[in-house]
């Protein structure tokens, strides 16, 4: 078929830009013409936006040049950027995987946009002047010398010092603006990089002065950071900054109070050893302690005017002992009684003949910013290649009929990855699984794979590692560590022991359900289905009373499970979470779980995975759909629904409802999702509404969300804002959003990706207005199935000067509608991609969304995602492609009737 669910893509965009709202090549060239070359560095920045600033006056203007980064910090523009200053914005640090804060600037001539070219932008002065004030080498260019440039041979710096200094520099402005910023509860980056211009101009206003900021052996001087946060606080141009820096205590207070804290973390960076560089600046950059503390200082009254010098040394001293604590994780040792097969620090080493696949590049490291030795790390390249991974040979691996499961400890610089492992025998037969998914981004995690089709008998000698498989991935990198075999009982396996640990305990504020002790029973009418067979018995080895165990059949039935009956479950409209301590015999079950009300209507969700085989895990069905007004007296459990499940056993205790979740309290303003929650009415009615949590989108087993295909003009999303803590934005803040949909099936090669930029935001009391500027840039860029066809659609024309007004206020519902953008997008596409309407099935989403302070209900992070858009499409080849990056997920839907 061709690929007409680029519509999809319109619906989505436009959903985002009224409701919230990739990457180059190496090569990458933007415009023709004679081309200028440079590099971004603070640490290489990829997919930062790079703009010849004709004018001078610091930001982006309408027909001034803009470019973007590749993963080596690398931009070209064509025809040249000459004659003018050079900003750069956004992107991230490719060498710690963090998020660039602040807006780098380089004089003219300058091929080095850094942290050292953006105080000489400021200040005017010369290269021997810099020099002087920096402590560098006389002679040194730093407008063309690359700071982060290696020896090809070792991979060493040729100049750590230049590094380093750059990175201290780098972390005094962006520390001071990150506390500024915090203070005056202001977000994006409009207001961020206007208070980092004035930050840096208040650093060079002082090196100007004649004092140097590195002393001879590189130490920073206290005296000249106080300076630049005195001068930084009497400048602070953005009004709501301004206000809060005078009510908590202005330059008497505030200077004294951070700037010890602020030349620590900086100063730790200088103390680094040369290979440290990374790892030191991801933990200080990644340290919010001196933010934090500020924050929490005036929330709580202590910080003010008129401090005696005592209070004043009491807060530095606090303030000192957030700032210095350490941000690294530790590595996850194996689960006792596992065989290690590779740490990769064994000498000799313990693998043979490395290799990749797909582009990906092996290597092993120290990771940085953890306590491990060295890991394997994975980068995986920036193209539209997914399939990218490692192989290499080891030891016969032990398996035994009993002992399948290897772990190994995953970092990955993107949440959620899914890790791919193959065993293959030196009969070259294999078996690959997907393992558990990892954690939030930049975290270790114990990844699990059970390699049930392993055959004992042979010697599987050779081990293939595939990262996220199915994900185009922008460079993002995975280390691997601790990989072992796991004992025996972790596998899937029939004739497990029975349980021997304590029952989890419902949270406090439950009310309980079930737990199947009760006299007379609570429950009535107990049957199943799928030739699952339950009782009520006590677990062997349990510090329960009776459980309920269901037993799935050893046959070629996946879809088994038991119902029964209960008392009405006293669902609110802020309570529809049900948890219960679940035990079974297989690692990492999936548990369904469905409610049936006394009209018939019913909800159906998947609970979070339980733990290792044989250990009680508290899994936790979040019910969104569920309607409070109705009366939920039926309860249906389904154990693994998609896996032959070969005689598996699994106990349920402790049914409770769940006490109406709180969002985080802390000091960090943003909105989010009431209960993670989006509503999708096919109709546009309030009262006709599809209901699914952030867990529906994300279940590439549950089909994500549905769509009703085709929609009507009136389709709406309906969405519950809500708002913890306060912020307020620039008046000239803007964001930009992007999706990316992708085919599922194999051989299928259709994929649609699309953006739009510029969308101004503003916040008003309790509402935040989005307007669409009256020339947006709107693109939609699509792939047919079979990767023959491709295109580039403009729909600006259909979205501009759209306003929306969304509501944080509680108990308010706001409405985005788009089914005429869609329906408008269908006419538009027709003549390039046909049978639109025809279109049924499931398909992969990728969404991102920058500048908006969105985050989870519990005030969790989304993860950091880039979505690269090509522009143009010549003679079948894309080109000029935009990155948008920003906070995001990855999720499904499937087309409905």
């Amino acid at each position: 078929m061709h690929i007409n669910f680029r519509t999809i893509t319109a619906l989505l965009v436009c959903a985002l830009m009224a409701a919230c709202s990739s990457s180059p090549s190496d090569d990458a060239v933007s415009g023709s013409g004679t081309p200028s070359k440079g590099k971004a560095v603070d640490g290489y920045l990829a997919f930062s936006k790079v703009i010849c600033d004709t004018n001078g006056n610091g930001q982006e203007d309408t027909n001034e040049a803009v470019t973007y980064t590749n993963t080596k910090g690398e931009f070209v523009f064509a025809p040249a950027c000459i004659d003018s200053q050079i900003l750069t914005t956004g992107g991230t640090n490719a060498d710690t995987g963090l998020a660039f804060v602040g807006q780098l600037r380089a004089p003219k001539g300058a091929s080095m946009v850094t942290p050292l070219t953006t105080l000489m932008a400021a200040s005017g002065m010369s290269k021997d002047q810099m020099n002087t004030a920096l402590g560098l080498p006389p002679g040194t260019d730093i407008l063309s010398k690359d700071p982060a440039a290696t020896d090809p041979s070792t991979g060493a710096l040729l100049d750590p010092t230049l590094m380093k200094k750059g990175v201290a520099v780098q972390q005094l402005m962006q520390k001071t603006t990150e506390m500024f910023a915090g203070l005056g509860q202001v977000t994006g980056s409009a207001v961020v990089n206007t208070a980092f211009s004035e930050v840096a101009a208040a650093l060079s206003k002082q090196l100007k002065s004649g004092t140097p900021l590195f002393d001879a052996s590189g130490t920073i001087s206290t005296a000249l950071v106080g300076a630049m946060v005195t001068d930084a606080i009497k400048t602070a141009s953005n009004p709501e900054i301004q206000k809060n820096l005078v009510k908590y205590g202005g330059e008497s207070v505030l200077t004294s109070m951070v700037q010890t804290a602020l030349v620590s973390q900086a100063q730790a960076i200088m103390n680094a050893a040369s290979s440290d560089i990374t790892k030191v600046t991801l933990d200080r950059q990644s340290n919010t302690g001196i933010t934090d503390f500020v924050k929490k200082a005036a929330a709580e009254g202590t910080l003010k005017p008129g401090l005696t010098i005592q209070d004043i040394t009491n807060l530095q001293k606090d303030v000192q002992g957030q700032a210095s604590q350490a941000t690294k994780v530790s590595v996850p040792a194996p689960v006792s009684g596992s065989t290690t097969l590779l740490n990769f620090d064994e000498s000799p080493v313990a693998f043979a003949d490395m290799g990749s696949y797909g582009g990906a590049l092996p290597s092993t490291e120290v990771p940085t910013g953890s306590d491990s030795g060295l890991a394997l790390k994975i980068a995986k390249p920036v193209s539209d290649v997914t399939y990218g991974g490692v192989y290499f040979g080891v030891n016969a691996i032990a398996f035994t009929s009993s002992r399948k499961t290897i772990t190994a400890a995953v970092y990955a610089t993107r949440a959620s990855a899914v890790i791919k492992l193959k065993v293959e025998a030196t009969d070259k037969t294999a078996v690959e699984v997907a393992g558990t998914a990892t954690g939030p981004v930049n975290t270790w995690t114990t990844v699990t794979w059970v390699l049930s089709g392993v055959d004992a008998s042979k010697q599987y000698k050779t081990i293939a590692i595939t990262p996220d498989a199915e994900l185009t991935t922008n460079g993002q990198t995975y280390y691997i560590d601790n990989l072992a075999l796991a004992p025996a009982g972790t596998s899937v396996e029939p004739g497990i022991p029975s349980p021997t640990k304590a029952v989890p305990a419902s949270a406090a504020g439950s009310t309980r359900l079930l737990n199947f002790d009760e006299s007379p029973a609570a429950f009535t009418g107990m049957g199943a289905y799928g030739d699952a067979q339950p009782t009520t018995e006590v677990p062997t080895g349990s510090d329960s009373g009776q459980a309920l165990k269901i037993t799935k059949p050893s046959g070629s039935q996946a879809w088994g499970g038991i119902y029964f009956g209960t008392s009405l479950i006293p669902f609110t409209s802020t309570r529809k979470t049900i948890t219960a301590a679940v035990y079974t015999t297989r690692a990492n079950a999936a548990i369904k779980l469905k409610v049936e009300a006394t009209d018939q209507s019913s909800v159906e969700v998947t609970g979070t995975s339980t733990g290792e085989a044989n250990t009680w895990t508290t899994v936790t069905w979040v019910l969104t759909g569920v309607i409070a007004s109705k009366e939920y007296k039926v309860i249906a459990i389904t154990p693994d629904a998609e896996l032959t499940p070969s005689g598996q056993v699994y106990y349920i205790d402790n049914l409770a409802l769940a006490p109406a979740p709180a969002p985080s309290t802390g000091a960090t303003d943003y909105i989010y999702l009431q209960d993670n929650s989006i509503g999708f009415s096919p109709t546009g009615s309030d009262t006709a509404i599809d209901l699914y949590s952030m867990s529906d989108f994300m279940s590439e087993t549950g089909g994500g969300i549905k769509v009703r295909w085709p929609m009507s003009n009136a389709a709406a999303v309906k969405l519950r804002l809500k708002l913890n803590g306060n912020f307020s934005f620039s008046p000239d803040q803007t964001l930009s959003a992007a999706v990316r949909i992708e085919e599922i099936g194999i051989g299928k090669k259709g994929e649609l990706r699309a953006f739009t930029d510029k969308v101004l935001i503003s916040k008003s009391g309790d509402s935040i207005t989005l307007s669409v500027p009256t020339q947006p840039q709107a693109l939609i860029y699509s792939v047919s199935s079979d990767g023959a066809t491709k295109a580039v659609i403009d729909f600006a024309s259909k979205v501009k000067g759209i306003t929306n007004a969304l509501s944080v206020a509680s108990g308010t519902t706001s409405t985005v509608m788009f089914g005429e953008v869609v329906n408008f997008a269908i006419n538009g596409l027709s003549n390039q991609f046909n049978g639109m309407y025809a279109m049924r099935g499931k398909y992969k989403v990728t969404i991102v969304v920058n500048e908006l302070p969105l985050k989870k209900a519990d005030g969790s992070a989304f993860s950091d995602l880039t979505i690269s858009v090509p522009t143009s499409v010549s003679a079948g080849v894309e080109s000029n492609p935009i990155p948008v990056t920003g906070k995001g997920l990855v999720g499904y839907i499937t087309l409905i009737d």
